[in-house]
C-alpha cells in the first residue's frame, strides 16, 4: 500500500471522525498504527487536525517488532511504556490499527511463539479507558495485507474497498 491516502481512505477517515467518534475542537486524538497503516492513519490525523483536534500518532514498525519476536522478547512487546500510558490517559479518543502485517508468520508462530506479548496490560488499558471516558476502537483496514490476500486468495484492492 502506499503511504498517501487514496479518496476512499480519506472519506472513511473523516466518517470515522465526524460520525462515528465525533471529534470535537480541542479534543486529544491518539492514533496507534503499524507500518503498513500508514496511508490510512494519515488520513485520521489529517480529518482529526481538519476538525480542530490534536493528533499523536505513535508507530509500530513491523520490522522492530519482528526482530523483537525473533529475539524472543515478546514479554517486551507486552508491555506499554510510561509515555505511553500518559497517552492514553490524556486522550479523548484513541485508534488502533491491527498489526503485525505478516499475519501467516504469526499464525506459525502460534500463541507460545508471541509468548507474553498481549498478556497482562489490556486489564489495565480497560480500566484507565473507563476512568477516562476514552472512546475509540480498531480500524479493521490493519487486517487488508498482503499475507492474508495470499491466504485467501482475496484482491487487495477490492477487500480494501469493502473494508473502507
Amino acid at each position: 500500500m502506499s503511504e498517501i491516502p487514496t479518496p476512499l481512505e480519506r472519506a472513511a477517515a473523516r466518517n470515522i471522525v465526524t460520525r462515528y467518534l465525533q471529534v470535537k475542537p480541542g479534543e486529544s486524538v491518539l492514533v496507534e498504527a503499524w507500518s503498513h497503516t500508514l496511508a490510512m492513519s494519515s488520513a485520521l490525523v489529517d480529518e482529526v487536525r481538519r476538525v480542530g483536534g490534536a493528533a499523536f500518532l505513535a508507530l509500530e514498525d513491523d520490522d522492530a517488532w519482528w526482530r523483537a519476536v525473533d529475539r524472543h522478547q515478546t514479554k517486551a512487546l507486552g508491555r506499554l511504556s510510561d509515555p505511553e500510558w500518559a497517552a492514553i490517559g490524556a486522550a479523548d479518543v484513541y485508534l488502533q490499527f491491527w498489526g503485525p502485517a505478516d499475519s501467516a508468520r504469526l499464525e506459525k508462530l502460534g500463541d507460545q511463539g508471541v509468548g507474553d506479548w498481549g498478556d497482562g496490560w489490556w486489564e489495565r488499558w480497560y480500566k484507565l479507558a473507563r476512568k477516562t471516558g476514552l472512546r475509540g476502537g480498531r480500524v479493521a483496514t490493519g487486517w487488508v495485507t498482503d499475507s492474508r490476500v495470499r491466504h485467501w486468495g482475496l484482491r487487495k484492492r477490492e477487500w480494501m474497498k469493502t473494508v473502507l
